[in-house]
Parts: C-alpha cells; structure tokens; sequence
C-alpha cells in the first residue's frame, strides 16, 4: 500500500508542472518535424541503378556455370544486377571496400557435388555492411535461384527427368522497388526521437528517486517505516508512468498527425515504449543512489544519452558498425524498426530480452544500495 502512495503522490506532483510537461513533449515533436523535412532527401531514391556483383566460380561441375549463365543472361536479372568476374576472395573483399562492386556471388568447388548429392548447399554472398538495397536486391535473385533448384531436384525425383529452367520463373516475379519496405525521414526520426526522448527521462528519473535519499528529505524518510524497496518501487512507477504517458503522446500525435509509419501493430509499440521508459527510469535510479549525488548523477545521465543517440545513428543515419550495440538506442531501435517493417523477429526477441535483462540488473542494483545506504 505504501508503494501505490508513493506512486499516486509522485505522479500528481509531476502533473501540476504542466509548462514541464509540455515541454518535454513539445520540443522532441519540433525536431522531429524539422529533422524529417531537412533530411528527407537523404531517405529517398530517385533511380535505382543497375549493381554491379562480382563474382566467383569454384566449383568443379555444371550447376556453377549453370547458375552463373543465368545471373548473365535472364533479362529480368540484367535489368538489376551486372556481373564482373574476380579472382579471389580477397581481391573482391577490395573491390567492395572501393565501391567497384556492391557484393560477391562465392560458389564453392563442391556445389555441383553436393546438389547431386543431396546435401546441403549453399551460394555465399560477401558485401559491405553498407550496401543498403543492393544487398537485398541480389539475396531476392539469389533466393529466386535457389527456389528453382530445389524444385528442379524435386521434379527429377518424382518424374525421373530434369526439369530446365525457365525465364518465366519467380525471378521475374519478385518486386523489386526503391519505394519498398523502407522508413521515410518522418517515419525514421518519430521512432530515433522518441527512444531519445524516452532515455532523456533517465535525468527525470535521478532527481525523483534522489528525493527519497538525498538530502533533508531523504534523512526524513528513512526514519519512517517504509522499506527502501517500496520507496524505490513507489517513485519508479510514478516516475515511469510520467514517461511512458509522454512517449504514448508523440506516438499517436506522429501517427495521426504527421503521419508516421508504426506498423499495423500499434499495441506492440506502446509497450515497447513502456519498456524503452521503465529502462530509462532504473538507470538514472541506479546513477543517483550510486553517487548519492542528484546532480553529478543527472549530469551523466545527460551526457551519455546523446552520446548513445549519436552512435545508433539516432541524430544522423550513419552505420558505427559493432560499436553501436553497445547502445541501448539501437537495442530499442532493433526493436521497432523490425516490427513496424516486419523484420526478423528473432531480432526484435533478443533486443527486447536485452532490455528487459538490464532494467532486471539496474533495479536490483539499486535496492541492494538503498539497503546499504539505509543501514
């Protein structure tokens, strides 16, 4: 019971400062809407050009020049991708480095042996990390290939004849545009800004619980019978609900108003919201009980917010590579993107569980130092 009054009286003391509020709401919406107009270029494409793939056969039987007449040959394939024999691995990985080709189709010396086989075979692709489009583009044509293999091999099994390839197979059939399944600018910062802005509670977060613990305040409190964890559950609901509920305004004002892509899903959102919030509140717990200190505690807060916001690409899309996972942005941005696009859901899982596990470890770091600061 003492938790849910803490909880109420924390809540209603942050809603009579309605100038904070709407500010907190107000400005992350403005840039949203400035970032996504003076950026929109940056998120379109006018033509998409022909990519050119290199490419390297190995292999010791027909299937490899057999796959590779195709990728030359098939009309509908030459309208995509242009093909350039290499001689290496190694030699490709420099060209791709050098933007002379996007990726490398890699067959291997025992293709041939392992389809008449009936093992498991597989063409290797190698690409940059920044290869954006292009790379789906030549994993749907390599896909398509595959496809018509398999079928090929179950048709010759039934029937006892090779069935031959046609031009009228499903590589003709898959869409390819540059107006796919891909975020717009508005779409692309009302999700980067929104896990700013959520994560940006973590200051808010600091200076509520440092209430409890610090100060004048804080002496009195720990005098009362209120245990250190109710005090720490109290003003984390409160101080969740408070960021959650300005979280849940940007996103339906970006949905409805400006239109913003988030999926067909919106429920699944809004919790990914709630979490993204109740994360931010247990580190700037956890940094004020550590330092004992609201504004050393909120000043780092402050500082590493933008710093993770820089390197998951949340101010500009730029990829940091390995580096960026290190950021609970890109965590939370894993998690959206993938299910407003319906991406891997493996991913969204496991970004979603990261989370989950660090709010777990932040909060139960935190009431271990409230009991020792209390004792």
């Amino acid at each position: 019971m003492n938790t849910l009054y803490i909880a109420y009286y924390t809540i209603k003391r942050i809603m009579l400062d309605k100038r904070t509020n709407i500010m907190k709401i107000l400005i992350p919406i403005v840039a949203i809407v400035i970032l996504g107009v003076a950026l929109k270029g940056s998120f379109e494409l006018s033509n998409m050009d022909i990519i050119k793939v290199g490419y390297l056969n190995l292999d010791n039987g027909k299937q490899g020049e057999t796959l590779v007449k195709i990728l030359k040959e098939d009309k509908s394939i030459k309208e995509l991708i242009s093909l350039v024999q290499v001689d290496s691995v190694d030699k490709a990985e420099k060209m791709i480095s050098d933007d002379k080709i996007s990726s490398l189709i890699f067959i291997d010396k025992n293709y041939t042996k392992q389809i008449e086989s009936g093992e498991k075979s597989s063409v290797t692709i190698y690409s940059s990390k920044y290869s954006d489009y292009k790379l789906t583009v030549v994993q749907n044509i390599m896909d398509s290939y595959v496809n018509i293999v398999n079928t090929n091999i179950a048709v010759a099994m039934v029937t006892g004849k090779p069935a031959e390839y046609s031009s009228s197979s499903s590589i003709k059939e898959i869409p390819i545009s540059i107006n796919g399944n891909r975020p717009k600018a508005i779409d692309y910062y009302a999700v980067t800004i929104l896990v700013l802005s959520l994560l940006s509670g973590a200051a808010f977060g600091c200076e509520l619980v440092g209430e409890d613990y610090i100060g004048i305040m804080g002496k009195r409190i720990k005098s009362t019978p209120v245990s250190p964890v109710q005090q720490y559950a109290g003003k984390m609901i409160g101080a969740c609900l408070s960021n959650f509920v300005q979280g849940l305004v940007m996103v339906l004002f970006t949905k409805f108003v400006l239109k913003a892509n988030w999926g067909s899903n919106i429920f699944i959102i809004l919790a990914f919201t709630l979490l993204v919030a109740v994360f931010a509140t247990a580190i700037g717990a956890m940094l004020c009980i550590m330092f004992n200190d609201v504004n050393r505690a909120g000043a780092l807060s402050s500082l590493l917010v933008p710093i993770f916001t820089f390197i998951a690409g949340g101010y500009i899309k730029i990829d940091f590579g390995p580096i960026k996972y290190l950021s609970p942005n890109q965590w939370a941005h894993t998690a959206f993107f993938n299910t407003i696009y319906n991406g891997d859901q493996h991913l969204v899982v496991t970004n979603v569980l990261a989370l989950l596990i660090a709010t777990v470890v932040i909060s139960t770091v935190s009431i271990i130092l409230a009991r020792r600061r209390t004792n």
